[in-house]
């Protein structure tokens, strides 16, 4: 009995340590847990952060990208305008070729009238004398 009664206290005395042992190690559980904690809300504030961070660079893009679409757009109007120009610049070049032309054969027809003139003079003053 003697015998039973020193392994009771041994039991209660193990049984003694092992629960402050549990319950030293569940207070640095309750302590990671609660660290755990902390870093989860700090990382979920860090999500939020970011996010508004990408939701403003997504922003940004967007207009970005509308600028270089209407500088897209500026750029074909103005090829345009300038492909525009430069057929108005070839038909004022031919133009002012058949211009020349016309002026030339103005020129040669009134320097023929001239001669003409200058016989009608000659065979007129024939007929005076």
């Amino acid at each position: 009995m003697r015998k039973l009664a020193e392994k009771s206290a041994q039991s209660a005395t193990q049984i003694d340590e092992v629960t402050k042992s549990l319950g030293a190690q569940s207070g640095q559980v309750e302590k990671t847990v609660q660290r755990g904690m902390g870093a989860l809300q700090s990382s979920q504030e860090h999500i939020r952060e970011v996010t508004a961070v990408l939701v403003e660079a997504n922003a940004s893009v967007g207009s970005v990208n509308k600028g270089l679409e209407s500088i897209s757009d500026s750029i074909n109007k103005q090829r345009d305008a300038s492909k525009d120009i430069a057929r108005n610049i070839e038909q004022m070049a031919v133009m002012a070729s058949s211009s020349n032309d016309v002026v030339k054969r103005t020129v040669l027809a009134v320097k023929s009238m001239e001669d003409l003139s200058e016989n009608l003079n000659q065979t007129v003053g024939k007929f005076k004398v």
